[in-house]
């Protein structure tokens, strides 16, 4: 039976991917994925690749034009499993024809950086979505939130203030795993300009004092 591989690259430097997802890059005659989740692989391989971009559905062709006859992997960011292009791809393929190799999300890496467990917390994806997605959690006592240059920190956070929720402590977590990987902590109802910290990616991490 045909089938295909996604694997996780972790924040994609290269330094939270898995062993395994390595040997099945390493092994694949084609890549797909966004540039910079290709570009770690690029420079050392004949590889056919295939860049990701708007409309997704020719990934779907490119897929199915090369995974009948040669070893294809997806590279996406993070878990596959975790606000991915994994489901996206489960409305074209049957699942038994998708192979998943698991990464270190985003999530994972800031609150290690935090020292803390994350089994107790909200997650939510901003990226692209209404903030009405928060108010049903407004008062929760642990949030991580993924956001982009739209629903940033700022706006976020005043969004929150407007909700009734005036206290804790943010956690603004930057371009982790790089090496301008920034952590910024402050608290909610501190009145602050945050217009450098509006780059993507960038994980929140909302906490009660």
């Amino acid at each position: 039976m045909a089938s295909f591989t996604i694997v996780g690259t972790g924040t994609g430097t290269g330094q939270y991917i898995i062993p395994e997802a390595k040997q099945v890059i390493q092994g694949a005659d084609v890549l797909i994925g966004g540039e910079r989740n290709l570009a770690p692989w690029l420079g050392h391989t004949r590889k056919k690749y295939y860049v990701i971009k708007s409309p997704l559905i020719d990934v779907i062709k490119w897929i199915k034009k090369h995974y009948h006859q040669e070893k294809v992997v997806v590279l996406v960011s993070g878990d596959p499993g975790f606000y991915s292009l994994l489901t996206f791809l489960a409305n074209y393929f049957p699942r038994e024809e998708i192979q998943v190799i698991p990464g270190i999300s985003s999530m994972q890496v800031a609150f290690a950086r935090l020292s803390l467990p994350w089994h107790d917390a909200v997650l939510l994806n901003l990226h692209g979505r209404s903030l009405l997605t928060l108010d049903k959690y407004i008062h929760f006592p642990k949030m991580a939130l993924l956001t982009d240059p739209i629903n940033n920190p700022e706006k976020i956070c005043n969004y929150l203030l407007s909700k009734g929720r005036n206290y804790g402590l943010i956690h603004i977590c930057t371009n982790l795993g790089y090496p301008d990987e920034n952590i910024k902590t402050l608290r909610l109802n501190e009145v602050f300009s945050l217009s450098d910290d509006n780059k993507d990616p960038t994980v929140m991490v909302i906490l009660d004092e």
